[in-house]
């Protein structure tokens, strides 16, 4: 009878066939088995990270039909449609999405799957949790910042430009910085940047005289291995400043005098001459000759 054929039934998986007025019923006992397969995000620099706005897809794996279910991706909670169990793989598989937002938190997304029910209402017991070997995505929701930023020349005096010095801006990131996603400019022109180490870049300029006079101006554009864009840096951290000047400097007043008792005018044999040359700027070393006598 039906009801001797209930009290036989295990719980393991269990499929009977039953003649009720005529009708054949299947009776189901198993639950299904429903697991996460994979994981990966659309984030353009890696798949295992994610930011605001990038979409994480998991992939469900069940071991029959079923029709309705959830997957829970950090603060996000997908219903899951039906799948049909199919050959040659004996397994119906489900794509979930969500799009990652300021809500999710800076951690491991925790991927669960729950809920799934079978053809005949038999409802998942267990979650699955995803596994460590099935992989991770990592919500990053902060930008990075620069905590170090310097400009100095190769000028003898590293504050002073001319023209063929270089000028080297240094950063030095919060984090780990994304060396494709870092731009240095330096008087409006691109710089070329050298990757130090995880955290520091430096980016050299060389001077050609078209720049302009004047303090040297500065960007510097970053962003970390997620993606996450930090403030453009215009200024240092340390003072630091470079001035270009490629203007050669002017004689702005110049005077010969003689050490002759009669007449500064005048000299013969013995007197001194003193010359005196102002100019319009600050020089480093200077040359004057008299004459022929330097």
């Amino acid at each position: 009878t039906f009801a001797a054929a209930g009290n036989a039934m295990a719980s393991t998986a269990l499929l009977t066939a039953a003649s009720v007025r005529g009708t054949q019923l299947l009776l189901a006992l198993t639950v299904p088995n429903c697991t996460v397969a994979s994981v990966s995000s659309s984030n353009a620099l890696d798949s295992a990270r994610a930011k605001v706005g990038d979409t994480v897809t998991i992939a469900v794996q069940c071991d029959e039909n079923i029709t309705a279910g959830s997957a829970t991706l950090g603060a996000h909670t997908v219903s899951m449609g039906s799948a049909q169990w199919v050959a040659p793989s004996h397994a119906s598989a489900i794509s979930v999405t969500a799009t990652i937002n300021t809500s999710d938190s800076a951690s491991a997304l925790n991927v669960t799957v729950s809920g799934c029910i079978d053809l005949a209402g038999n409802v998942q017991g267990v979650p699955h949790v995803l596994s460590s070997a099935v992989g991770r995505v990592d919500v990053d929701l902060t930008p990075p910042s620069l905590v170090t930023v310097s400009v100095a020349s190769s000028n003898a005096d590293p504050a002073l430009a001319g023209i063929g010095d270089v000028i080297t801006v240094v950063v030095v990131g919060s984090e780990a910085l994304e060396a494709s996603l870092l731009a240095v400019s330096v008087a409006g022109q691109s710089a070329v940047v050298t990757q130090l180490n995880a955290t520091t870049f430096k980016a050299d300029y060389t001077m050609t005289g078209s720049e302009g006079a004047g303090p040297v101006p500065f960007t510097v554009a970053f962003a970390d291995l997620t993606g996450n864009t930090g403030p453009t840096a215009t200024s240092t951290t340390d003072a630091s400043s470079v001035v270009f000047d490629d203007a050669l400097p002017v004689v702005t007043e110049l005077s010969v005098n003689s050490s002759n008792v009669l007449s500064s005018s005048v000299a013969r044999t013995g007197d001194v001459l003193k010359a005196v040359a102002r100019f319009n700027e600050a020089l480093t070393s200077a040359d004057e000759t008299i004459g022929s006598v330097p």
